[in-house]
Order: structure tokens, then sequence, then C-alpha cells
């Protein structure tokens, strides 16, 4: 299989769902498996696996193809999933796949996927959620599915929290954008529109504010000024060194408040 012919198909995701391992012996089986590319080049796309052996890597076979040097995580023959009796598995052949964000490679002792389950392949590299497809799918995600998406997509990677926060971030709103409803996706573009420009009328408060802060210092610097060449002159005067004594004491007043301000 050549890339070109890699099933990557754009569009909506299809709701991923819930298992228990210990309750539902055959948790992979049943309807089409699907993967989720949660991250990665193929970010926001899904497959179908329609085999029963699905080469992960950068191989041109490959099923889940990625291409080469997009991420040096990825090996050429980096892992396959494997349908069985019980269910859909991994075998990890050049590289290692890390379920659920453990710390270490493998699937923790268990023998099958269960629907939902996150994979990274490599450490560091694309994360993607194995999903079993049901019949009629809605056509859209949930605001709710977008952002367990978009949490798992963070939570999962690998990085400190800032790294993390900044993906969650970077995801968000594509999803919110892309992968909703139109009529989600109106009230998500309605609302960044007003948060947009609240922000931007913020900005403009604050520089025209700076400004005036600055045309006040300035002031108050001149004045400073004019009131230090009065003092020689209110040494001898009663009347005048309470007058500049006074306006002293006034200008200290204005400099506080503008910093305050500032």
């Amino acid at each position: 299989m050549t890339p070109d012919s890699t099933p990557v198909i754009k569009g909506p995701f299809p709701p991923p769902e819930s298992g228990d391992p210990g309750g539902t012996p055959a948790a992979g089986l049943g309807g089409d498996a699907v993967i989720l590319h949660l991250t990665g080049p193929h970010r926001g796309s899904r497959q179908h696996l329609t085999e029963a052996r699905a080469l992960v890597g950068t191989a041109r076979e490959a099923v889940v193809h990625f291409p080469v040097g997009a991420d040096p995580a990825v090996g050429a023959r980096h892992a396959v999933l494997v349908r069985g009796d019980g269910g859909w598995s991994v075998l990890e052949v050049d590289g290692q796949v890390y379920l659920n964000s453990a710390d270490v490679p493998g699937l923790q002792g268990r023998e099958t996927l269960v629907p939902g389950d996150i994979l990274e392949i490599g450490t560091g590299g694309p994360v993607i959620r194995f999903v079993m497809q049901t019949a009629n799918p809605p056509p859209y995600k949930s605001m709710k599915e977008a952002w367990r998406d978009c949490v798992d997509c963070a939570r999962h990677g690998r990085g400190g929290l800032v790294r993390r926060f900044a993906l969650f971030l970077g995801t968000l709103p594509g999803e919110l954008l892309t992968r909703t409803s139109p009529r989600t996706r109106a009230v998500v573009g309605g609302a960044f529109a007003v948060l947009l420009v609240t922000a931007g009328a913020l900005v403009a408060y604050g520089l025209r504010l700076e400004s005036r802060i600055d045309a006040e210092e300035a002031r108050s610097a001149r004045v400073a000024e004019a009131l230090a060449g009065l003092v020689g002159l209110a040494e001898t005067d009663p009347e005048l060194r309470g007058l500049v004594a006074e306006l002293q004491e006034a200008l200290t007043g204005r400099i506080e408040a503008l910093e305050e301000m500032s």
C-alpha cells in the first residue's frame, strides 16, 4: 500500500464509546474499528480498519501511515494492530506504544483494546484513539466530545504542564470551529468574536491610559522643575515659601496617584 492509498478520511469524528475491560470480554469486536488522530500530521482525521492486520508506521505499506520525517518518534514498522477472536490488540514491532498515558509501553497486562483507549505512538509521538463505530454515527461532535478530545490530547501528551496547556489551547478552537455542528460553530464563533472585541477594547483603553499617564508625568516633571527654581526665592519670603510647600505637597500626591494608575 502506498502513502497515496492510505485510508485517511478527513471529517468529523464518530463518538468514542466507553468500555470496561473486566465486564466486556470482546470489547474490541462489533462494528467497524476506527482510529481517531488526536495529534500528529493527520490530526482531526479518522481511519477505518478494514483488514485484520494494520501496520502502524512510516513504511509505504503501513495502513496507519505517518510521513517519513513528520515525527521522529514513529518508526518504519512501529507496531501492528491485529484483530483476533477476542478483539483488537497491539503488537509492538520496531517501536513502543503507550496505553492511556502509562509511563511504560505495552497494554499493561491487557490482551485487547477497549473502545476509547488512547495510544501514543512512540515517546512523545502522535496520539490516536481506538473506537468501535456504531451504526449511523452522528455527523458532528458535540461540544462535550470536542472538549474531551482536546483534554485527552493534552493529558496524554508528553511534556510539562505548560506544554500540555499550550497544546490544549492550540487544539480547542479548531475542534469547536471545524468538528461540531453548524449551529454550535455559530455560537462558538460568536463567543470568540465577542471575546476578541472585548480584548481589543481593553487593549485600546490600556494604550489610551498609558498615553495619558505619560502626558501627566511630563507635566508634573515640568512643574517640579519650576518649583525647584522657586525654592531659592522662597527662602526670603515666608508667604512664597508656604505657597511652594503647598504646591510641592500637591505635586507629590499627584505623582503618587499616577504611580497607582500605572
